[in-house]
């Protein structure tokens, strides 16, 4: 099997939507038309990802960052302060304060580790867990039903793809945080005061 040479500007390439097939296209520009159209609907899924993230945060009356918070520790159980930090990208001062507000809301607590009772660990209040859970039910139920529709070996393609992409999101994202500012950056602020 192929791969399709990448574009000179592949940032371009991805953020115009894809072509309609032609009759008269090889298996190559198949594919490549195949490869930018899951490029394509992966940012709208990730930006209508987002959309739901804010309409659920909003119905709960919570911020993204408390929502991220509680998401994180739900997927990776109970956590240090500082481990939370490194995994949502903000110093553990504001990791103090975030955790503050969730424990005053009765959704997080805070429990020295048996091992090493120098440290303190995050748990989940698994109750409040489950009533804040019930926002997602609607959305989970259709993911579900969406899913089933697939056979066996296509969910089997689909979690390759999920895992493939959790792992080169997660590296972005830490190559990204390692960057210095944007040239762009000092505009967009300026931008936003002046708005």
């Amino acid at each position: 099997m192929s791969t399709p040479e990448r574009p000179e500007n592949i940032a371009r390439f991805v953020n115009t939507p894809p072509s309609r097939p032609h009759a008269d296209e090889d298996e190559q520009a198949r594919r490549e038309r195949l490869i930018r159209r899951i490029m394509w609907q992966a940012r709208r899924l990730s930006s209508i990802s987002m959309l739901y993230s804010m309409a659920t945060a909003d119905h709960l009356d919570m911020n993204l960052t408390d929502m991220l918070c509680l998401g994180i520790l739900s997927g990776a159980g109970p956590i240090t302060s500082g481990q939370l930090a490194t995994l949502i990208g903000l110093s553990t001062g504001a990791v103090t304060g975030l955790v503050d507000r969730l424990e005053r809301l009765d959704l997080v607590r805070r429990e020295r580790d048996e091992e090493d009772r120098r440290r303190v660990v995050l748990h989940l209040n698994a109750n409040r867990a489950e009533e804040i859970g019930q926002a997602f039910e609607t959305m989970l139920k259709a993911s579900w039903q969406h899913l089933e529709q697939f056979s066996d070996e296509e969910l089997g393609a689909i979690a390759r793809y999920t895992d493939g992409a959790i792992g080169f999101m997660q590296e972005a994202t830490r190559e990204m945080r390692a960057r210095e500012k944007s040239p762009i950056a000092p505009l967009l602020a300026e931008a936003d005061i002046d708005g």
